[in-house]
C-alpha cells in the first residue's frame, strides 16, 4: 500500500486544470461575500466619524455657553429669533415642533474653530474640512420657562449635508446622509 501510494505521488506532477478552476471559483464566491462587507463597515465607519464631529461641537458649545452664559454679547456668536414652524433662520430643527418664538444662540464651526475649540476638523468622506460658515451648533430653550438649554448641530461638507439640523438627543438614532 505505501509503495503504490507512493507512485502516485511520484507520479503527480501539479494540479490538473479541473482542480485549479475549483480553486478559482472557491476564491471568487469568498471574494464576493467579503467585498460588500468591507464596504459596508467603512460606510458605517464614515457615518459614525459625523456623528462624533457633531458630538464634539456640541460639547464645545457646552464650554462656550459655560463661560460666557447664552450671551447675545459673545464675540462671533449670531443670536436671532425662530418662527413659530421651528425653522432657525433658514435650518428646521427635526423633532421641535414646541412653536414657539424663541432667540437662539448660532456658533458656526468657523467660531468654534476660532475660539481654538478645534483646528480642522476633517469631513472622512473627502478628507477635506468641513464646511465652516455652515455647519453649527444652535443653543435655545425650547420653552420659556426650561431651565436647561437645548442644543441642535448642523454639519456640512463642501458638497453635501451629513447631518440636518438635529438635537443632540437625537444624533445616535439619525441616519447620516
Amino acid at each position: 500500500m505505501k509503495k503504490w501510494l507512493q507512485r502516485i505521488w511520484k507520479e503527480e506532477k501539479g494540479l490538473t486544470l479541473i482542480e485549479l478552476l475549483a480553486v478559482i471559483v472557491i476564491l471568487g464566491i469568498i471574494a464576493a461575500i467579503a467585498v460588500p462587507a468591507i464596504t459596508g463597515i467603512t460606510s458605517n465607519t464614515k457615518k459614525e466619524a459625523h456623528k462624533a464631529n457633531a458630538r464634539q461641537m456640541i460639547e464645545a458649545a457646552k464650554q462656550i455657553v459655560a463661560i460666557s452664559g447664552f450671551n447675545p454679547d459673545t464675540p462671533n456668536v449670531s443670536v436671532y429669533p425662530v418662527n413659530n414652524d421651528g425653522t432657525l433662520g433658514t435650518a428646521v430643527v427635526e423633532g421641535d415642533d414646541s412653536g414657539n418664538n424663541k432667540e437662539v444662540m448660532e456658533i458656526t464651526l468657523n467660531e468654534l474653530e476660532s475660539a481654538g475649540y478645534f483646528t480642522g476638523i476633517k469631513d472622512p468622506e473627502s478628507n477635506n474640512n468641513y464646511s465652516g460658515s455652515s455647519s453649527a451648533v444652535y443653543v435655545y430653550k425650547k420653552n420659556s420657562s426650561d431651565k436647561a438649554y437645548t442644543y441642535a448641530v448642523k454639519l456640512e461638507g463642501n458638497s453635501n449635508t451629513y447631518i440636518k439640523t438635529i438635537e443632540e438627543k437625537d444624533i445616535d438614532k439619525y441616519k447620516v446622509q
